[in-house]
């Protein structure tokens, strides 16, 4: 008898519904907050090849909730953009530079991969946008040393 009443009480319970989910929308908006945050550019290369980088410290507006916004912001010094080039040079190339243009997606999932956990945020102003990479080939080369000595070696000690 209980659960016939409270389904007759229809016109009550629609609009209560109706306020709740306004509500919930509203305050799931207000709760959306704005942080900036700092990531390293770092080049993933074979052993024999060097990368420079012009500059490897990105600056990021990010907006999401404030609980994402705190996460991002309690891994300071940590957070990274892991970039595999696309062209690595040759030998007879011997250097080749790539211009990386940084695009809010990739911040945002270099920011998920860097705490290893999913966020519902939007990367906004990227400084500076792109990054240029010189990738240079190492070469091997076998060098014979000889020493030479100046002076006299002191009593009781050798060469």
């Amino acid at each position: 008898m209980p659960l016939k009443s409270f389904l007759g009480e229809w016109r009550l319970i629609l609009p209560a519904l109706v306020l709740a989910v306004v509500l919930w929308a509203y305050a799931n908006k207000q709760s959306t907050v704005e942080g900036k945050v700092s990531l390293t550019f770092v080049v993933n290369t074979p052993d024999d090849v060097i990368a420079i980088i012009d500059n490897k410290d990105i600056h990021v507006s990010v907006r999401g909730s404030s609980r994402a916004i705190e996460r991002i912001e309690s891994y300071k010094g940590a957070l990274k953009i892991n970039y595999v080039p696309a062209n690595i040079p040759t030998m007879e190339q011997g250097e080749v530079t790539e211009v990386v243009h940084l695009e809010p997606a990739l911040i945002e999932d270099s920011i998920s991969k860097s705490i290893k956990k999913s966020l519902d945020i939007e990367a906004g102003q990227i400084a500076p946008d792109f990054v240029e990479i010189s990738l240079i080939r190492m070469e091997k080369k076998e060098l014979k040393v000889e020493p030479v000595i100046i002076g006299k070696v002191a009593d009781g000690f050798e060469v």
